[in-house]
């Protein structure tokens, strides 16, 4: 009985609260696939590569031979290419050249992360991808780090690129505005991704420092399905503001100071 009212209470909650929620109902019959954040590459800088996670491996403590499967997606979110490595260490680092002198038009892309295993060693439960991207702006610089954006895009093993489900949706409108202070000296290179089923829009308002001083619109950005929108903000003194019905408009954030050429930082708000 009081399972019954939990799954009861449960299902009403998500009822009332349905325009806030990130996700739409988990499907059933999940076991044995991979459930893959959004990551963004970058064709416009040094270098980038995704470090990926061999799940089964890890969670048994032995090597299990794996292949790494990198779906890309352009900026309208179609899809371009696969990329598979295989292996059987715990992490990967998969350089993403091969992508960079392939398409070297190629300015921005998303992909998705996938881990297939041969059916001995198949895994039966859910493999939720949330490596990590590292970008290089020029040779002499730094890796800089970041983790997977919000994602929620499954994939079952055999399925064509086109028959990835998208469990992201959008909610309610909101107003989020980053704890983090934009200096005059950086340039900020905002890309804001889309896991959702449905083009979205995303509205930048930039605040000045000055106590009081309004925000004004900066740019506004429409994202496709498993696209990918960017805008610059340049010697801005103050705080952004992300108006959007994304389930987390939390854009990746690259940031270059004047001041030192070398310097490339890379996070989320």
């Amino acid at each position: 009985m009081t399972s019954s009212l939990r799954t009861v209470k449960a299902a009403i909650g998500r009822i009332l609260h349905r325009d806030s929620l990130p996700y739409s109902a988990f499907p059933r019959g999940l076991g044995g696939t991979s459930i893959s954040d959004q990551f963004l590459y970058r064709g416009d800088i040094d270098a980038s590569r995704f470090v990926a996670e061999n799940t089964a491996a890890l969670l048994r403590g032995e090597p299990v031979e794996v292949m790494h499967r990198l779906r890309f997606f352009d900026s309208l979110g179609r899809h371009l290419r696969d990329l598979e490595i295989r292996t059987d260490r715990y992490f990967q680092t998969i350089d993403l050249r091969q992508l960079k002198e392939t398409m070297p038009q190629l300015e921005i892309a998303t992909f998705i992360h996938t881990s297939v295993y041969d059916s001995a060693s198949e895994p039966g439960y859910v493999r939720l991808h949330r490596g990590y991207c590292q970008y290089r702006r020029t040779p002499e610089s730094v890796w800089a780090s970041v983790h997977g954006n919000f994602g929620g895009i499954v994939v079952r093993p055999g399925e064509r690129p086109d028959q990835h489900q998208l469990l992201a949706r959008r909610r309610r409108a909101f107003l989020y505005t980053p704890q983090h202070r934009f200096e005059p000296s950086t340039i900020a290179t905002l890309y804001f991704m889309n896991a959702c089923r449905s083009p979205e829009t995303v509205e930048v308002l930039v605040t000045p420092d000055q106590c009081g001083a309004p925000s004004r619109p900066h740019a506004t950005l429409r994202i496709e399905p498993l696209g990918v929108g960017c805008c610059s903000v340049e010697g801005h003194s103050g705080y952004l503001s992300f108006r959007s019905q994304l389930p987390m408009c939390r854009p990746q954030v690259f940031i270059e100071d004047r001041r030192q050429p070398q310097h490339f930082d890379v996070f989320h708000t």
